[in-house]
């Protein structure tokens, strides 16, 4: 990374950066999974990037939008991981935040959206899990709309993984 990449790094840099951890790197994705209620399958699925990648998108991973009927809004999914273990597929819905509040109906629009994507063209799943990653910090300075999720992990806890994440917190979480 340049210098100049190193003084600026973007939820959006964070993101794509978890999202090719899962897919390159087993250990991450077993460790992720691991947090969820999809744990008792963590070491057997295997990431479904190639059909997910045959949606029309800047990448197979990111900003999956929709609009949702049981709440009547558009929304947008920053990190989708859909995994496959035998004929069972699971999902993981994350929401990234850095520092840049929740914006209103952003953590109630999660699970319905999720839900209404099961089935959606691209790539299918039977279950899901709504996740929000951020700094420690954050989750606990907006613990009520983070708790409408069904997993926080800290960017101290990814950190361990991806030395980028313990990077913003070390610069940005006073």
């Amino acid at each position: 990374m340049s210098s100049s990449a190193t003084t600026t790094i973007s939820e959006d840099y964070l993101c794509a950066i978890f999202a090719e951890r899962v897919l390159v790197d087993k250990g991450f994705a077993v460790w992720l999974l691991s947090q969820t209620k999809f744990a008792a399958v963590a070491k057997s699925v295997d990431l479904l990037a190639e059909e997910q990648a045959k949606r029309p998108a800047k990448a197979w991973w990111r900003h999956w939008w929709c609009s949702v009927k049981d709440t009547g809004r558009q929304s947008e999914t920053d990190i989708l991981l859909v995994f496959k273990d035998g004929e069972r597929r699971v999902a993981l819905h994350i929401e990234n935040k850095f520092s840049a509040p929740l914006v209103q109906y952003q953590a109630d629009d999660y699970a319905p959206r999720a839900r209404q994507m099961m089935k959606n063209k691209w790539v299918s799943y039977d279950d899901f899990e709504t996740i929000i990653i951020a700094p420690k910090s954050y989750l606990l300075g907006n613990i009520a709309e983070c708790k409408k999720f069904d997993r926080m992990i800290s960017y101290e806890r990814i950190g361990q993984h991806i030395p980028e994440y313990e990077t913003v917190v070390r610069r940005n979480v006073k």
